[in-house]
């Protein structure tokens, strides 16, 4: 959401890629068509509009062939085993977790979100792996 009325609006997304589709919309949520967006790097775009506007943009990510792909915005390794994984992401949010063991994805016993930037995966036997989250 751009709340400031701004000629360029710099979008940070975490998507973590640079395959990003943008659309924007002005605060009356009709489609703009901008006259530049900018990839910066993975994590953040900039939009460059005509005149000073406020509105939103939706970014959504994807693979040129226009299939959607899972765009896991943190990813957890465990390499010691144990019951419980404590995963400090940073994301300020509940994500999705999927959690993984070898080339398997596994089901926890539980997922506890301890905080916005924090969830605990807990295991019934001890567990190596990794988790995504989105």
């Amino acid at each position: 959401v751009q709340g400031a009325a701004a000629q360029t609006w710099t979008i940070n997304h975490n998507l973590n890629s640079r395959g990003v589709i943008v659309t924007v919309y002005d605060s009356a949520d009709r489609v703009i068509i901008p006259d530049q967006i900018q990839i910066s790097n993975s994590n953040s775009v900039i939009v460059s509009v005509a005149s000073n506007i406020t509105g939103r943009a939706v970014v959504l990510t994807g693979h040129a062939d226009g299939n959607t792909a899972p765009s896991y915005a943190y990813e957890f390794y465990q390499t010691e085993p144990s019951t419980t994984w404590t995963i400090n992401h940073g994301l300020d949010r509940n994500p999705i977790v999927r959690a993984f063991v070898g080339n398997q994805e596994v089901q926890p016993a539980s997922i506890t979100f301890t905080s916005p930037n924090t969830v605990t995966v807990t295991f019934s036997t001890t567990q190596s792996g990794y988790a995504k989250l989105i």
